[in-house]
């Protein structure tokens, strides 16, 4: 059973770009910053949503956060058990974090739908003349006169294959 407590999940390790020396951060409106959190999720999720809290209770909205992280600051979905990295950027470093996190989903993307049923989907597409005798499906003439030629020799030839 989920409890309330695996829908939140705490960092086990934040790093924050923009630390002076004393170990403050100073988040000014047109600055650049950048805070990373790593975090173990206890149950599977796609929709996560990032915020910074202060004493555990107290929310401090970042300049320019955007409050789901699964737009731009991570990759989704979430795995159980599986460290997760998350990055809130400002200024120049969050159009690179940007345009880092769309080349991932791109390639996430085009590796999505490489499955058997997508390919037999796809081969289905291509197979485009069908055999009047046993109801076989040939991707062009050539192929299916073969076929015809080699499965169904006493079977008269249809008109489309003689000028294959």
């Amino acid at each position: 059973m989920i409890s309330p407590e695996d829908y939140t999940a705490k960092p086990t390790a934040v790093f924050m770009t923009c630390a002076n020396p004393s170990g403050v951060c100073d988040v000014n409106a047109g600055g650049s910053h950048v805070l990373r959190a790593v975090f173990e999720s206890k149950i599977p999720s796609s929709d996560v949503e990032s915020y910074v809290r202060w004493n555990s209770w107290v929310e401090v909205p970042l300049p320019g956060q955007i409050r789901d992280a699964c737009d731009n600051s991570m990759q989704c979905p979430v795995e159980p058990k599986f460290l997760t990295d998350i990055k809130m950027a400002r200024g120049h470093q969050k159009a690179q974090s940007q345009a880092r996190n769309q080349e991932k989903q791109k390639a996430m993307k085009s590796k999505q739908g490489h499955s058997a049923t997508e390919q037999k989907k796809a081969a289905a597409k291509a197979l485009t003349f069908q055999c009047p005798v046993c109801r076989g499906m040939m991707p062009d003439p050539k192929t299916f006169k073969q076929h015809f030629e080699n499965k169904h020799p006493s079977a008269p030839m249809p008109e489309e294959l003689k000028d294959a």
